[in-house]
Protein backbone atom coordinates (compact mmCIF):
# COMPACT_ATOMS: atom_id res chain seq x y z
CA UNK A 1 0.00 0.00 0.00
CA UNK A 2 2.64 2.52 0.96
CA UNK A 3 5.03 1.67 -2.35
CA UNK A 4 1.75 2.67 -4.24
CA UNK A 5 0.69 5.67 -2.85
CA UNK A 6 4.47 6.61 -3.26
CA UNK A 7 4.49 5.72 -6.59
CA UNK A 8 1.32 7.55 -7.34
CA UNK A 9 2.64 10.65 -5.15
CA UNK A 10 5.43 10.62 -7.50
CA UNK A 11 3.90 9.92 -10.75
CA UNK A 12 2.06 13.63 -10.45
CA UNK A 13 5.41 15.24 -9.11
CA UNK A 14 6.41 14.07 -12.78
CA UNK A 15 2.96 15.29 -14.95
CA UNK A 16 2.67 18.68 -12.77
CA UNK A 17 6.39 18.93 -13.66
CA UNK A 18 6.12 18.35 -17.36
CA UNK A 19 3.69 20.59 -17.53
CA UNK A 20 5.16 23.29 -15.94
CA UNK A 21 8.26 23.33 -17.09
CA UNK A 22 7.12 23.66 -20.54
CA UNK A 23 6.63 27.33 -22.13
CA UNK A 24 3.89 26.35 -24.08
CA UNK A 25 1.69 25.04 -20.93
CA UNK A 26 3.34 26.43 -18.19
CA UNK A 27 1.04 29.49 -17.35
CA UNK A 28 -2.10 27.60 -17.94
CA UNK A 29 -1.34 24.25 -16.07
CA UNK A 30 -0.12 26.96 -13.35
CA UNK A 31 -3.38 28.97 -13.13
CA UNK A 32 -5.09 25.33 -12.81
CA UNK A 33 -3.00 23.99 -10.21
CA UNK A 34 -3.25 26.92 -8.05
CA UNK A 35 -6.66 27.42 -8.19
CA UNK A 36 -6.80 23.34 -7.88
CA UNK A 37 -4.55 23.36 -4.50
CA UNK A 38 -6.37 26.55 -2.99
CA UNK A 39 -9.43 24.59 -3.19
CA UNK A 40 -7.94 22.18 -1.21
CA UNK A 41 -6.09 24.10 1.82
CA UNK A 42 -8.80 23.92 4.08
CA UNK A 43 -8.09 19.80 3.88
CA UNK A 44 -4.43 20.56 4.53
CA UNK A 45 -3.43 19.21 7.80
CA UNK A 46 -5.97 16.29 8.15
CA UNK A 47 -3.79 14.10 5.83
CA UNK A 48 -0.14 14.02 6.11
CA UNK A 49 0.93 12.48 2.94
CA UNK A 50 -2.02 14.62 0.94
CA UNK A 51 -0.61 17.54 2.35
CA UNK A 52 2.56 16.71 1.90
CA UNK A 53 1.79 16.12 -1.81
CA UNK A 54 -0.04 19.35 -1.99
CA UNK A 55 2.89 21.25 -0.74
CA UNK A 56 5.32 19.86 -3.34
CA UNK A 57 3.03 21.08 -6.04
CA UNK A 58 2.73 24.01 -4.77
CA UNK A 59 6.28 24.00 -4.50
CA UNK A 60 6.86 23.34 -8.15
CA UNK A 61 4.47 26.20 -9.11
CA UNK A 62 6.25 28.34 -7.66
CA UNK A 63 9.56 27.03 -9.26
CA UNK A 64 7.68 27.15 -12.74
CA UNK A 65 7.27 31.22 -11.99
CA UNK A 66 11.27 31.51 -11.78
CA UNK A 67 11.87 29.47 -15.28
CA UNK A 68 8.99 31.76 -17.36
CA UNK A 69 8.51 35.18 -15.27
CA UNK A 70 6.71 36.63 -17.19
CA UNK A 71 4.06 33.92 -17.69
CA UNK A 72 3.68 32.78 -14.63
CA UNK A 73 3.99 36.04 -12.47
CA UNK A 74 0.28 37.49 -13.72
CA UNK A 75 -1.11 33.66 -12.03
CA UNK A 76 0.50 34.74 -8.67
CA UNK A 77 -0.64 38.00 -8.97
CA UNK A 78 -4.34 37.25 -10.00
CA UNK A 79 -4.58 34.59 -7.18
CA UNK A 80 -2.34 36.42 -4.48
CA UNK A 81 -5.55 37.56 -2.45
CA UNK A 82 -7.11 33.69 -2.56
CA UNK A 83 -3.40 32.50 -1.11
CA UNK A 84 -3.24 35.10 1.88
CA UNK A 85 -6.75 33.75 2.51
CA UNK A 86 -5.63 30.19 2.36
CA UNK A 87 -2.68 30.74 4.78
CA UNK A 88 -5.10 32.16 7.40
CA UNK A 89 -7.22 29.07 7.15
CA UNK A 90 -4.18 27.13 7.66
CA UNK A 91 -3.07 29.13 10.97
CA UNK A 92 -6.36 29.13 11.82
CA UNK A 93 -6.55 25.49 11.94
CA UNK A 94 -2.80 24.79 13.48
CA UNK A 95 -3.72 27.41 16.33
CA UNK A 96 -7.12 25.65 16.94
CA UNK A 97 -4.94 22.24 16.72
CA UNK A 98 -2.13 23.67 19.57
CA UNK A 99 -4.95 24.95 21.80
CA UNK A 100 -7.10 21.77 22.02
CA UNK A 101 -3.70 19.87 22.64
CA UNK A 102 -2.61 22.07 25.45
CA UNK A 103 -6.75 21.48 26.71
CA UNK A 104 -5.68 17.64 26.85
Amino acid sequence: YIYIYQSLILFWQIVANSFLANPTTSALFATILVEYLLDRLPEMGSNVELSNLYLKLFKLVFGSVSLFAAENEQMLKVNAGEMENGRNVVVERIQHAVDQMQNI
